[in-house]
Order: structure tokens, then C-alpha cells, then sequence
């Protein structure tokens, strides 16, 4: 698509878009021809990039004439299709987002190119930020909707013309062309942070600022907390004493302790006897000893003991695999028939990084131990009733579906009512506290492409927030999610710790180029080699 959409040729200016830093020109067949630093004249971009493009069933359109009216920006196709922008400017910025998509059959179009610029490869590289950038200058295309993903491609050097990348964003079918809006970056590099703060504020994205200050920049990314586990109402002041006398700002309360299952987050009343009210006022005394505090939890979540799995599974649960029965079975069989080979089960259960080998059939859990691809096909070695719910008689015909197992825990499905639910019930408690912090564990190993489900993972959370000025952080992230993120995790800490930072330190450079700061570890005091 990068060289067809180079097949452009340079012409005429048609189209500028100026902001304080950069002017983005574009010729009269719709493709880039500059985009220029304003302080120094210096043209980043290189000529003959289509802008924009559709991808549709019989083929890929692009371009043939731009034009702007006010702050609409309209692309014309040779087909008769038109995609409109409209297009506000800000400080190191630009915003777009699409108005309208007119003239071509909607059921047809595959995906939408929304941005493609083609400029000089810089020293430094974010995919998060998908941005190029040096000690002088950045250029970034950045999603601004959950649905939008960004795409990179480097180009090599060739000739006497410097190696390049195209920065673009685009939308796909699967997860809705449209909404569809993204921010064009460019600015001196001593402005980016500020460049991106403004940007986020004016595409809604967002922009939570702990501590009063943009989330990457916040002292409070630059501060220890302490994570503790096993922890009740009654160790407030033993709890108090260890953080003074370790100088933690922040306290970070473990899932394990505040809630008893991930799923319904019902308080733990063994350790929090008056339930919510009890964290309330547990929160309340740590506050008022000045430290902050905040709530870990796996955010996409639900454990087998909770009421969505046991003793009746939610219909909602994620499944990612589905077969048919092929014959009645009673509520004894140990074998389940399928009509053809089962099909993306999984061939053993994997432990803790598995995806488990638990079927649902009706009302009915089952864990197989056997995966039959030859015939007789099914599922073998089955123990019935599994997590406690009741063993049935199922007819022949019935769906089989696997309940993909993240962590030992399943997940709800995020395209469903049931994340609205616990969602919800999360966020009851965080904002029943006012959180100062939250941890998002669990946030890679998701359903479907990462990139979009972490992103609607966490935005989904974010926007129920009280507090918008949470800290966040997180086991993973996404383009998107990188805007609320103000902390990224290296991973536990624990064993050997000189092989476990081996192996993760070159990783931190990563950290750096996309200006996310670095949580180096959890290091656990009870282990006698930390």
C-alpha cells in the first residue's frame, strides 16, 4: 500500500494546514508535498504519499483532488467517493476527524486509511506515540479513538534521500470504520510532552494529570509505593509505621485483600469487617497520615469462584472456540462427541500461561483432559460439573464452546453487557475510596488484537472514573491506552533477581523512547534473597 501510494505525483500545492509549529501541505491529487518546521524552514515530509485511501472489496482507492473550505478538509476519489475532515489546529498540533464518507457502499469498504505521512526517519522511534523524533524535532500520528490503530512502515535509504517511515493511522471493519479521528504531531522536541497534553485535552482523549502534573512528567512516576498484600482494617497503624519508615508515598492495596473475587468485587469482609464502609475509613486513616493510596486488581477478570462462573456460568463469558454436539449425552458421560474435529481448543491445559481445557455445554462446565481431532471426535477424560456447576443432560446438536482461561481466571467478554457489569462494580469501589492509584493487572493476555482490547479495556475503566486525575498503571498498554498510563511495570521481582533483571534491562530503552516511565519491579521483603 506504501508504494502504491506513492505512485502520486508531486503537483501544486492544493491544501495547507498551518499551526504555530508546522505547516502540513498537500498538492492537487490529495498526496503530501511538505511538512515544514516553521522555526527552521526545514521540510520533513517526503512528496507523493497518498493522504488518505479506502480499501474496499474490489480494490484499494485513493485520491485524485483535495480541497478545504473553512475548517473542512474534503477528499475527492475517481470512484465519486468523498471523505471529509474536519480539521482544528492547537499548539504543536493538529486534530482531525472524520465528518462524513460519502459515495461508496459502506458493506464494501474493508478499511479506511484515515492519515499516511511519509517523513524523514529520526533518531528515535515510538511505536506507542507512533512517532519519529530527535533532540531538535518530532513528527507523531497519533489514534485518538479506540478503534483506530496506528501502523508504521520504515522506508530505507535510497540514493542521496535519507531513510523515511510513513506514520498512518487507519480503521478496520471488525471494529467499526468509524468513529475516526487522529492528531497530526509536529513541533520542536522540547515541546512534545506539552504538544501531547494540549492534543489529548482537545480530542477527548485521556489526560489525567496525578499530582496536578501530566501524567508521564508527575513526580509521583518518579516515587516508590508499597504493595501490600494480606492486609485488613486492623493492620492500619502497623501498616502506617512501615511506610514512614520506608518513605512510601503511596500504598497500594492488593486485590486479594480488599475484594473476594474479581468479577463481582464484593469487599472482603475477613479482613474489612464492615465491608465498604470499612475500606472507606481504612483509606480515610491512611490518608490522614499523609500517604496516598490505591487499589490493585485484575482488570479484565473473572475468578471461578465468582457468581458469573459458579454455580451457573454467565452466557457472557469469552469463549473463542465452538463445536456441535453430535449425540445425546446423559449427565454421566465421561466422553463428549462432536459432529466434526473440534477445532482452536486447546490440546492441553498450559498451566498457568494456558488456556485451560474447560467447555461449557448449556448451563454446564466441563474440563476435557483429552482433545480427539481423529475419530471418534470430541472431548475425553471429562470431569463434569466443573466449578461447581450441575451436571445436565445435553442433546445432540447443542453448541460446545471453550472458555478461554487467562491467568487461571476467565475473562468477560469486552464486546458485551457483562464489561459494562463488572466494570461497574470495580469502579463502585474505586470511586466509593476516591483511589489515588490503580493497577490494571492482567492486561495482555486479552481477547482478540491486543492492541484494540487493551485499549478498550482500560478506557472503559477511565471514563467511569471520578477521578480523572488517577494514577494508572498497568501490566500492558496500547497506542491508546498509552494516554492514560502513567507508569509501565517490568514484571514481579523475586528468585534470582540478578537473571531477572538480565533478562528485562534491555527492555527499559523502550521505556524511554515512547516517555513512559519505568516501575523497574515488585521486590518481595519476605524472600530472603531480595
Amino acid at each position: 500500500m506504501v508504494a502504491l501510494g506513492m505512485l502520486c505525483a508531486a503537483a501544486i500545492c492544493a491544501v495547507e494546514i498551518p499551526w504555530d509549529t508546522a505547516v502540513l501541505e498537500l498538492d492537487d491529487r490529495g498526496c503530501v508535498s511538505t511538512l515544514t518546521d516553521t522555526a527552521t524552514g526545514q521540510n520533513l515530509a517526503f512528496p507523493g504519499q497518498a493522504f488518505c485511501r479506502i480499501d474496499t472489496e474490489q480494490g484499494t482507492l485513493f485520491p485524485s483532488g483535495v480541497a478545504r473550505r473553512g475548517d473542512s478538509v474534503r477528499f475527492e476519489f475517481p470512484s465519486g467517493a468523498s471523505l471529509v475532515f474536519r480539521v482544528v489546529t492547537g499548539k504543536g498540533f493538529s486534530y482531525w476527524r472524520l465528518a462524513s464518507l460519502d459515495g461508496v457502499d459502506m458493506d464494501k469498504v474493508r478499511a479506511l486509511g484515515l492519515a499516511a505521512v511519509k517523513v524523514r526517519r529520526l533518531e528515535k522511534n515510538s511505536w506507542a506515540m507512533n512517532c519519529t523524533y530527535d533532540e531538535n524535532f518530532a513528527v507523531a500520528v497519533m489514534c485518538a479513538e479506540i478503534n483506530v490503530a496506528p501502523h508504521r512502515a520504515d522506508v530505507p535509504a535510497e540514493g542521496d534521500a535519507p531513510p523515511g517511515v510513513v506514520l498512518g493511522v487507519d480503521t478496520v471493519k471488525r471494529y467499526g470504520l468509524t468513529p475516526a479521528a487522529f492528531g497530526i504531531i509536529a513541533c520542536p522536541r522540547k515541546y512534545l510532552e506539552a504538544t501531547i497534553d494540549a492534543f489529548e485535552k482537545a480530542a477527548d482523549l485521556p489526560n489525567p494529570h496525578p499530582g496536578g502534573t501530566w501524567s508521564k512528567l508527575s513526580p509521583l512516576a518518579r516515587r516508590d509505593y508499597l504493595f501490600i498484600t494480606g492486609f485488613g482494617e486492623k493492620d492500619a497503624d502497623d501498616l502506617i509505621r512501615w511506610a514512614k519508615r520506608g518513605d512510601f508515598p503511596m500504598i497500594l492495596i492488593g486485590g486479594e485483600s480488599w475484594s473476594v473475587t474479581s468479577g463481582h468485587y464484593e469487599i472482603n469482609t475477613n479482613l474489612f469487617p464492615g465491608g465498604l464502609a470499612s475500606l472507606k475509613r481504612t483509606f480515610q486513616r491512611l490518608r490522614a497520615a499523609g500517604l496516598r493510596v490505591g487499589l490493585h486488581f485484575l482488570a479484565a477478570a473473572v475468578y471461578v469462584n465468582d457468581p458469573y462462573v459458579t454455580p451457573k456460568p454467565d452466557p457472557r463469558l469469552f469463549k473463542d472456540a465452538w463445536a456441535e454436539l453430535a449425540e445425546d449425552i446423559d449427565e454421566k458421560a465421561t466422553f463428549i462427541p462432536t459432529a466434526a474435529p473440534p477445532e482452536g481448543f486447546p490440546t492441553e491445559d498450559g498451566g498457568y500461561m494456558g488456556k485451560g481445557m474447560c467447555i461449557q455445554i448449556g448451563d454446564e462446565l466441563i474440563n476435557y483432559s483429552e482433545l480427539r481431532t481423529e475419530p471418534p471426535y470430541g472431548f475425553a477424560g471429562c470431569s463434569r460439573g466443573y466449578h461447581g456447576t450441575t451436571p445436565a443432560a445435553h442433546t445432540r446438536g447443542t453448541p460446545i464452546a471453550h472458555l478461554m482461561r487467562s491467568y487461571g481466571y476467565y475473562l468477560y467478554d469486552l464486546d458485551s453487557t457483562l464489561a459494562d457489569e463488572v466494570i461497574d462494580n470495580a469502579c463502585r469501589v474505586i470511586n466509593a475510596v476516591r483511589a489515588d492509584m490503580l493497577y490494571f493487572d492482567g492486561s495482555e493476555l486479552l481477547q482478540g488484537d491486543h492492541w484494540y482490547y487493551n485499549a478498550k479495556l482500560h478506557d472503559a475503566y477511565y471514563r467511569r472514573l471520578v477521578n480523572k486525575d488517577t494514577f494508572i498503571q498497568a501490566s500492558s498498554y496500547s497506542p491508546y491506552s498509552w494516554h492514560l498510563i502513567s507508569r509501565m511495570a517490568s514484571a514481579d521481582g523475586h528468585g534470582d533477581l540478578k537473571k531477572y533483571l538480565d533478562e528485562r534491562i534491555p527492555w527499559f530503552p523502550d521505556y524511554a523512547t515512547n516517555l513512559m516511565p519505568l516501575d523497574i519491579g515488585w521486590y518481595y521483603l519476605y524472600d530472603p534473597e531480595t
